[in-house]
Formats: structure tokens, sequence, C-alpha cells
């Protein structure tokens, strides 16, 4: 278990590898727990409407501070995230979770949908990028991976 400290918004220090996440493996004991992080609230809700086939189980934050603080205690099978967030954006708060949990699964989930920020985003550690264009494509995406079928889609990273 990796241990780091890291202040959030109000600059309170968290050790945020608590926990190593795990996982079932093989069938299902559960529904997946998804969270989301964006800080439009519009956004979480209707992920939350797209999702809801899929899981009932979902953790909400606004930005990539509280992503990270919450990451270790709620160990989330999928993590949506967006890019563009204050104070910390979806970027650093990827490469935080990687660091503390190498096989967590982050999808970004952005407007800002350049091949810059796709390289950006998976260097970060991200196992694929979508544009917030093809929301529907998420569950999708979320489904196929979850339920141990290869996924075919360039943007996912082995």
């Amino acid at each position: 278990m990796n241990s780091r400290v890291s202040p959030d918004a109000q600059g309170r220090t968290t050790d945020v590898c608590l926990i190593r996440s795990q996982r079932c493996t093989g069938s299902r004991a559960s529904q997946m727990k998804i969270m989301i992080v964006d800080d439009h609230q519009e956004i979480r809700r209707l992920l939350r409407s797209a999702l809801g086939h899929l899981t009932t189980d979902f953790v909400e934050c606004a930005d990539g501070t509280e992503a990270v603080a919450e990451f270790a205690h709620q160990r989330p099978d999928w993590t949506i995230m967006d890019i563009a967030m204050k104070p910390m954006d979806g970027l650093e708060a990827t490469r935080r979770i990687k660091s503390c949990d190498a096989s967590s699964r982050i999808l970004i989930l952005t407007q800002h949908d350049t091949p810059q920020m796709r390289t950006a985003a998976l260097n970060a550690g991200a196992v694929a990028v979508l544009s917030k264009d093809q929301l529907a494509s998420v569950a999708t995406m979320l489904g196929k991976a979850d339920g141990g079928a290869a996924s075919t889609d360039p943007r996912v990273r082995p």
C-alpha cells in the first residue's frame, strides 16, 4: 500500500492512499461503483441517468481534489473524470489516483477534445478519452469493459 499526503481545498492534509483498490474478478459479487468527477452538477446528473442501467452506486465529486481524497475511501470500479476543474484539474487528479492505485480505471470525459489533450490524458493514466459530445458512448464502453469483453475501441489502452 502506497501512502501520500495531499492538501485539500482548505489546506488540510489527507492520506489519499489509505486503501488499495480491490475489485472482484470473475463474476461480479455486486454492482459496479462509479465515481463521477465534474464541476458541473448537470453533467453529473446526465451521467447518473445515462449509466443507471449499469449501477445505482455512484459517488460524485465536484473537483480533482475531492476525487483524490474520495477515491481511497470509495474504491470505485470506474472513475469518469472531467479535465477542466479547479483547484485541481482532472489530469493531476488522474496522475495522483494512478500513483496510489495503478489498476484504477479512469475515463476522461471532456469538452476539450484535441489530440494534445488526448495524449496528455492517456499519459496521465486514463484508460480512455471521450468527448462530452459522445456521452452515449460512456455506458457502452463501461458496460463492455466491466463485463470482461475486450474493447476494440482505439481510445482504450490495454
